[in-house]
Parts: C-alpha cells; sequence; structure tokens
C-alpha cells in the first residue's frame, strides 16, 4: 500500500500502549520525553523538495501524525492518537549551518502531543555540508523507527516529481497502517502472560530495591554553567575509524560476547571511574537498554514503538574484576534474550495503566531519585540494507552524500546524560547527549574521551 495509506489511517484512533504511556506520562517541560537522530552529510538540500518530503513522509506514518487525546493521568485504555486533520504540517526549520536552532515559540524544546505531532525536523546547511536533526516523541516512535521515518524523506526527496504510485517501491518501502494495533502486544498470548509472572514480579522486585547513583557533577564547573542558556540538545561524539571497529568485534569476540557486551562492561567502568574522580568512591550503577522486540511479521509496521527496556544493574563491589564483570554483563544479557526480560517493564505499566493516576505517580515520584544512572542505545548497523542510491558504502543522491549517522537518546530527570551508538559507513559513532544545565561540554567531553579511551585498550589488552 502506498497512495491509500493516509488515506486509510485519516480519521482513525489508535489507543495508546502502556510503553507509550509511560513516555506521555514522564514527559516533562524540564525532561521532555524526545529524542533525536542526527545526520551530517556533504552537499545541501532543496528546501522546497526537502519540505515535501518531510510532510509526505509524516502524512503516511499515522502516529507521526496523530495528537494526543486524554491525560496521563487517566487509565492507559482512556487514551489515543487521533490523526490530524488533512491540513496539518509538522515543524521544519531551515537555518545556517552551525547557528542555534530555532524551537516553536509557544513550546519550545517541549513537544506538547496536545496540539502539535511528535516529529520536527531542523535543518542547517552551508558551505557544502548539511545536517538534518530529527527530533521525536519517544511516545510514538523509538530509535529504528527514526532511522525508517528519515529513510523514508530521503526517498521522497530522491523520488522524481510525478512518479507513479506503482513506482513508489522503488524509493520507499511499503507499509500497513492496519497492523499498528497489534504494535503493543508483542505477540504474546494470554498463556504466555501468565507463564511470566513469576519471572516479572522478581525483575519488578530487583528494580525497586537497587538504587542507582546519578552521573556524578563536577561541582567546580558546575558553579560556571549558565543553566538558563544551556544548549539543547547538548552532544559529545567520539567516532571510531574502521580499523578501530573491527579491532572492537575481534575484541568481543576473543572474549566470548557481542560489542554491546564490551560496549556495556567499558560504560559501567568508565562511568564508575568518573564517579571515583567526583565522589572520591564507587557507587551503584544501573544502564538502561532499549531492547527491540519487533518481530518479522512486523515488518510492514509503520513507525512506532516496539521496543522495551531492560535495566542491567550493578553494585560497586562488581566493578572491580573487569573479566568478571564482562563475563556477568554476557550471562545476564543471553539470559535476557532467551527469557525475553525486557518484556518486564511493558507489563509493569500494563498493569499499572489499569488504574487512573497509577502510571503518572510512578513516573512522578523520585522514588529512587535517580531512576538509572545512565543508558546505552545501540541502533547496530544502519541503512545497510537500503532503497537509497550508494556509492560505496555511503548513502549519495542528487548532490548529497550522508557522511555519519548519530542517535541522542533522552535524557530523564536524575541522569544527566544518556550514549547512543550508530555503525555506518563501516564507522561507530558513540555519541553522549548531556543535560549542559548540570554537565559542563568539557565535562562532557572528557567522559566521553575516558570512554573511547578504555575501549580501545580493551582491544589493545586482548
Amino acid at each position: 500500500m502506498f497512495g491509500r495509506e493516509a488515506a486509510e489511517a485519516k480519521s482513525q484512533r489508535f489507543p495508546l500502549t502502556a510503553f507509550e504511556h509511560f513516555f506521555v506520562a514522564e514527559d516533562k517541560v524540564d525532561y521532555p520525553g524526545v529524542f533525536f537522530l542526527r545526520m551530517t552529510f556533504t552537499g545541501t538540500f532543496d528546501e522546497e523538495r526537502l519540505r515535501l518530503a518531510f510532510y509526505r513522509t509524516a502524512a503516511r506514518h499515522p502516529l507521526m501524525n496523530a495528537h494526543l487525546e486524554g491525560d496521563p493521568s487517566q487509565r492507559t485504555m482512556d487514551l489515543a492518537w487521533r490523526v490530524a486533520d488533512d491540513d496539518h504540517r509538522p515543524y521544519i526549520y531551515f537555518g545556517p549551518l552551525d547557528a542555534p536552532i530555532q524551537y516553536p515559540r509557544d513550546t519550545g524544546k517541549f513537544i506538547d502531543l496536545k496540539k502539535e505531532t511528535g516529529v520536527r525536523l531542523f535543518v542547517t546547511q552551508g558551505n557544502g555540508k548539511a545536517v538534518l536533526l530529527l527530533q521525536l516523541h519517544h511516545s510514538c516512535a523509538d530509535g529504528i523507527g527514526s532511522v525508517l521515518f528519515m529513510e523514508d524523506v530521503l526517498g521522497f526527496y530522491h523520488m522524481p516529481r510525478g512518479t507513479s504510485e506503482r513506482e513508489f517501491g522503488r524509493y520507499v518501502r511499503e507499509i500497513d497502517p492496519s497492523i499498528l494495533p497489534r504494535r503493543g502486544t508483542y505477540h504474546l498470548t494470554p498463556e504466555d502472560l501468565a507463564k511470566r509472572r513469576k519471572k516479572d514480579l522478581r525483575n519488578w522486585a530487583g528494580f525497586f530495591t537497587f538504587v542507582p547513583k546519578s552521573i556524578a557533577i563536577n561541582r567546580a564547573s558546575h558553579r560556571q554553567i549558565d543553566r538558563d542558556n544551556a544548549p539543547y540538545p547538548a552532544t559529545s561524539v567520539a567516532e571510531f575509524s574502521e580499523s578501530e571497529v573491527k579491532d572492537v568485534i575481534q575484541t568481543a569476540k576473543g572474549l566470548g560476547g557481542s560489542v554491546n557486551d564490551l560496549a556495556l562492561r567499558d560504560l559501567f567502568l568508565t562511568v564508575d571511574q568518573w564517579n571515583r574522580e567526583h565522589n572520591s568512591k564507587s557507587q551503584a550503577i544501573r544502564v538502561g537498554i532499549p531492547v527491540n522486540l519487533r518481530k518479522e511479521a512486523d515488518k510492514a509496521m509503520p513507525v512506532t514503538n516496539v521496543v522495551s527496556m531492560y535495566f542491567m544493574d550493578r553494585p560497586a563491589s562488581q566493578l572491580v574484576d573487569e573479566n568478571a564483570l564482562f563475563k556477568s554483563i554476557h550471562d545476564e544479557t543471553a539470559y535476557l534474550k532467551e527469557h525475553n526480560m525486557a518484556l518486564a517493564f511493558v507489563r509493569f505499566f500494563s498493569l499499572a495503566g489499569r488504574a487512573k493516576r497509577l502510571v503518572s505517580l510512578v513516573t512522578d515520584t523520585p522514588v529512587p531519585k535517580c531512576g538509572n544512572t545512565t543508558s546505552l542505545s545501540n541502533l547496530g548497523l544502519v541503512l545497510k540494507d537500503t532503497k537509497l542510491p550508494k556509492q560505496g558504502d555511503k548513502v549519495a543522491f542528487d548532490g548529497v552524500v550522508l557522511e555519519r549517522v548519530e542517535l541522542l537518546p533522552p535524557v530523564r530527570r536524575h541522569t544527566y546524560g544518556t550514549f547512543g551508538v550508530a555503525t555506518y559507513n563501516n564507522k561507530m559513532a558513540v555519541t553522549f547527549h548531556f543535560d549542559a544545565r548540570n554537565l559542563s561540554q568539557s565535562d562532557a567531553d572528557r567522559l566521553m574521551e575516558l570512554y573511547k579511551a578504555r575501549i580501545l585498550e580493551s582491544t589493545r589488552k586482548h
């Protein structure tokens, strides 16, 4: 389905899922429940063509073109997405390269889902370079969905004017809005859910009894921060070359695990090192890990949120022996995958969402004060299999060449910074998206420097 997609979705009402309700409830003006995908190009875009491609993409994905009905304090079943009217246009901004982006005047960085839809695009370009920064509300899209959305934007941009519906498949993937209602079921039967009860109860007990600490604040630099003019988003980026990526992959295999196991182990150790430098002692650390729950049957799913969260906890006593730490992470990851433990998170909020105000009560209560120390979101290989034209391993067409892709995960209260990983063109970009009201740019750069150095040190040891 192509030309009929928007028409079929028009006037439809899509009840929220438990995970969507969580992000709507946690969404605050000071800590928006949003994330970003940043694409850097050589070459520049035609503004009107890109604007039209953005509008066409938003229109074909119902949750990218919908407003929120209801209040987070209500039950999940009382909340819904309502597809916007035909005349609605999502926010797009064009500005000069390296200049601060401009948010809508009435809402700023916060996306008010009752007044606007959950997607924005910021385009800055000049001097033969362009940056496309996509802002998405996490209640209606996840990291994989952000890549799929931008793949459509670029596909429609490349599509020649006057292309017939029958030829759309050459440029953008086919989607089926009729399967959206099952996005929160994860293909589970009532029998599957009944079998999970004990596992989920143990997981919930562990979550609420473990008390992690935030990334430590550097008090010396914190006093110099101008909180009223802090940049948003604020990032520090480390790029691993093709040869460094190969070394990381080989090292992880040599240790008997995956790249994600290695990235997690070295993230725990890096944050512990940072916290010891600024707190003089090791502290308990929790890393949130988004887990993709898509199945093959979801291949035609429009852009949406089909993930859950798993939280990996380590007390200070387990941050001493790096080899033992790696093994414990690898074993826990294997258990997570085998038993689908990421489902425990959405299961909790599916039950909480049956009562009024309970989801909001959980998300608004700062106990523990820090929900997770940080998070690590890994998109894996980005745009490896795409309909977009390529030159070698780079997406390239119509005078633009995609050079780098970065993921900027959401920053929650008391977390202060999150890490996103995207591998593209055989290179790996690790992005630290941080709260510039609590960490300075030099703090973020130092933390990222420590993280990359530790990963590369791991490759030299093995």
